[in-house]
């Protein structure tokens, strides 16, 4: 965590850049994906 907390650290930057890229799925992808893992148990 204290990595985290540091604004020059490399591991706080490679984290913010990885994020930059993260897209959320919308709801309607969301409960698919929960309704295909549902009927995969």
């Amino acid at each position: 965590m204290s990595d985290y907390s540091l604004p020059d650290s490399p591991m706080r930057q490679g984290q913010l850049e990885r994020l930059g890229h993260f897209s959320p799925p919308t709801w309607e992808q969301h409960f698919q994906q929960f309704t295909d893992f549902m009927n995969r148990l």
